[in-house]
């Protein structure tokens, strides 16, 4: 008991004297304490080394558990290492992303079961895995967003938009951020336009000003291009043409 104690002063005075190697040593001491202890019992029984014995096991199972954690937590470690390397050389966008939360999962399990020496390098190396899981989903749907917009998507666009906001992240250039912000401010006054005027159109529509229920569409469709809403402007636009020349061909007939 006397070299484990030895052995565990040595180790609490430095802890990076710690290792598998002086544990072994340490556990084998312990265990021969209470073997020596536990013989001592058969030729004079005492009830405060019984209990120092069970203090002495239960101190053992502990260590156990300990040295268990520390080889978990370096296997969950070193998977997470391969984890995040492969989630920096994966082309594709959805699988890095989820391969960037697994590893930032395993180190966070790694290091709840044990704090190792260099335990400032590996937080360093956590929130730099979550920074960059952030920044490449902010790079990917500000990309999106500008793409869907000269496309014509719009409503796409400001989804792509408000999805890359929520990946801000540290360090961002601050010119960045507000042209991105000019840029959400922009899509949905267009959004909520295009809404207005198409409403509009379709009142017009119903009331019979086909004249103005048209123009209030291509209002509409300037700010957000939609397919189906074209067509039906071009059939109502047909049918003034329609009865345009109904008209003209009456004028005519009556001047004759």
């Amino acid at each position: 008991e006397n070299s484990f104690l030895s052995q565990d002063a040595y180790v609490r005075a430095d802890s990076g004297r710690w290792g598998e190697t002086i544990e072994v040593q340490m556990q084998a001491s312990l265990g021969k304490a209470i073997e020596n202890y536990r013989e001592s019992l058969k030729y004079i029984p005492d009830a405060a080394v019984e209990k120092h014995i069970r203090e002495l096991e239960a101190t053992l199972e502990s260590r156990k558990k300990f040295v268990e954690n520390v080889r978990l937590s370096k296997q969950l470690r070193a998977e997470a290492d391969g984890v995040l390397r492969d989630a920096r050389a994966e082309t594709s966008f959805e699988a890095s992303q989820e391969k960037f939360t697994r590893a930032i999962d395993l180190y966070n399990r790694s290091l709840s079961l044990y704090l190792p020496p260099d335990e400032p390098t590996l937080r360093q190396i956590v929130y730099g895995a979550g920074k960059e899981k952030i920044s490449r989903a902010f790079r990917k749907f500000y990309t999106d967003c500008s793409a869907l917009e000269r496309e014509g998507r719009i409503v796409e666009a400001l989804a792509a938009c408000e999805k890359a906001v929520e990946n801000r992240y540290a360090g961002m250039h601050e010119g960045e951020w507000i042209l991105l912000g000019g840029q959400v401010q922009n899509l949905r006054s267009r959004i909520a336009h295009a809404k207005k005027m198409r409403a509009q159109g379709e009142g017009e529509e119903r009331a019979g000003k086909i004249t103005g229920a048209v123009a209030s569409y291509r209002e509409s469709l300037k700010n957000v291009p939609d397919t189906a809403l074209e067509e039906h402007v071009k059939a109502l636009e047909a049918k003034l043409v329609e009865a345009n020349q109904g008209k003209m061909t009456a004028d005519n007939l009556w001047q004759e």
